[in-house]
């Protein structure tokens, strides 16, 4: 990406857009003097809500979390993207990217391709759409929707550390970690200790809300 000039990746921009250039067409801001502003309050947000995970797993500190995701909003990257592809963990000499390069683009790519975004959007999806790709990808035990349980392999929690998150979320919404201690599964917010029925419930009633 280094290599290319940034007006060589306009170029390639419009001759990719133009096409869905009216369907895309909206209202432009105003004001200008204040998308700085709007940007900083949004990656504010942003990293209040999704920057703990990051700060305990990844040790990248709010502040730099921060700074990057504002760096990020300005090249035209999303805040799904900013976590999804753990740009936080990029040198800021990597991130540029025209403005452009953003949804939109990535929609018409989707297009061209033949490519079904259903498949990225929703995990179980993706899951079974890897394996048919013999593609390496995290095991998944079951997956639960609308308060029931749905085994994908044997009938049972395996005695390992476990993880979930919700099916169709994005930017980690609703995911959870479990530590195997030996004897249950201690939830790696809370310290609350789980015996395997008790996990089960609590995943079961969260699917009645958005599918896990």
């Amino acid at each position: 990406m280094g290599a290319i000039r940034r007006n060589e990746l306009e170029s390639v921009y419009g001759l990719l857009l133009t096409p869905y250039r009216a369907s895309y067409a909206g209202p432009r801001t105003p004001r200008p003097w204040t998308r700085p502003l709007r940007r900083t309050a949004k990656a504010i947000l942003a990293v209040a809500r999704y920057g703990p995970g990051v700060v305990r797993h990844h040790s990248v500190g709010f502040g730099k979390q921060t700074r990057r995701l504002v760096q990020c909003l300005r090249d035209g990257f999303s805040v799904e993207d900013f976590y999804r592809y753990r740009l936080y963990r990029q040198p800021s000499d990597t991130l540029f990217v025209p403005s452009q390069f953003n949804y939109e683009i990535r929609s018409n790519l989707y297009r061209k391709l033949g490519i079904d975004p259903d498949l990225l959007a929703d995990k179980r999806r993706f899951a079974k759409a890897a394996a048919e790709a013999q593609l390496p990808i995290a095991h998944t035990i079951a997956d639960f929707s609308e308060g029931q349980v749905r085994w994908w392999a044997g009938n049972s929690l395996p005695t390992v550390d476990l993880f979930a998150k919700e099916a169709q979320a994005m930017c980690g919404q609703g995911a959870m970690s479990w530590r195997w201690n030996g004897s249950g599964w201690v939830d790696e917010e809370s310290g609350a200790t789980y015996d395997e029925a008790r996990l089960l419930a609590r995943l079961a009633q969260l699917s009645k809300q958005a599918p896990y």
